[in-house]
């Protein structure tokens, strides 16, 4: 009898285990569709960031399932929409970088590679308006400065106008003192 228990028991873990992974294959894509037709749904009523966040999962939780193809490829994209309000064109690229690895049509390598391509364009136009804001920001500091200079020095001008017109007036009024002063030493 013990080797009857032995024998059932080899067998046993011989033939479980296959029946355990296949039950879990299937659970797993079970769940997967599950979780891939609430992301559609999300998707479909307007919910784009919970539907990226769905689509997310099930790309990081299912690699092995029949929905991770499809999961990647819509979270790659709705991370690019514009309408997302989770877009975030670092991750689009890094999910489009994965589905380009995968078994794709010909259609859907070129439409990923476009949007590769038109994410690095939009970095490249970032960064150059960046740039420009910066010059901007740089010119009208100094636009700032230099009308800031030439108030003052506005003000100094007019400063000095004033100064001059008040050295003249006393130079004029030495003058007719000096006139006056010559002419009285002429009579004496």
């Amino acid at each position: 009898m013990n080797r009857f228990l032995a024998a059932l028991l080899v067998l046993g873990l011989g033939v479980f285990p296959g029946c355990r992974a296949r039950v879990s294959e299937d659970g797993a894509e079970a769940a997967a569709r599950r979780q891939l037709d609430l992301a559609q749904r999300l998707q479909a009523s307007g919910a784009l960031r919970e539907a990226t966040l769905e689509y997310t999962i099930i790309a990081e939780q299912y690699p092995q399932t029949d929905a991770y193809g499809t999961a990647v490829r819509k979270a790659a994209h709705l991370y690019a929409s514009p309408t997302n309000p989770s877009r975030n064109d670092s991750i689009a690229s890094e999910w489009l970088a994965v589905h380009l690895g995968l078994d794709i049509s010909t259609e859907e390598r070129e439409g990923s590679a476009l949007l590769i391509e038109r994410i690095r364009e939009t970095f490249t136009l970032r960064a150059e308006i960046a740039r420009h804001r910066e010059v901007a920001d740089s010119l009208a500091s100094v636009t700032r400065g230099l009308s800031t200079g030439s108030l003052r020095l506005s003000r100094q001008i007019d400063q000095l106008h004033g100064e001059l017109r008040e050295t003249r007036e006393e130079l004029k009024k030495l003058k007719e003192i000096d006139a006056q002063t010559s002419k009285s030493r002429r009579r004496r």
